[in-house]
């Protein structure tokens, strides 16, 4: 779709497809569910950022990103 130019966003995204995708959908999903339990319970909150954390350091030591 972006080499045919459906999407409309013009020549920033243009060349999307030659870079990997950093942060993954993997960490904003591990950080995204970790500041939801970090409201509903505070006192778990930096154990859950270190969880989500180690999902992204996870993506960068196994090379899929």
């Amino acid at each position: 779709y972006f080499e045919q130019g459906i999407y409309g966003m013009g020549e920033t995204f243009s060349r999307a497809q030659l870079f990997n995708s950093f942060p993954s959908s993997h960490t904003y999903a591990a950080f995204s569910v970790a500041v939801v339990l970090g409201i509903l319970a505070p006192r778990w909150r930096w154990a859950f950022l270190s969880l989500a954390a180690l999902v992204a350091v996870s993506r960068l030591v196994n090379l899929d990103h």
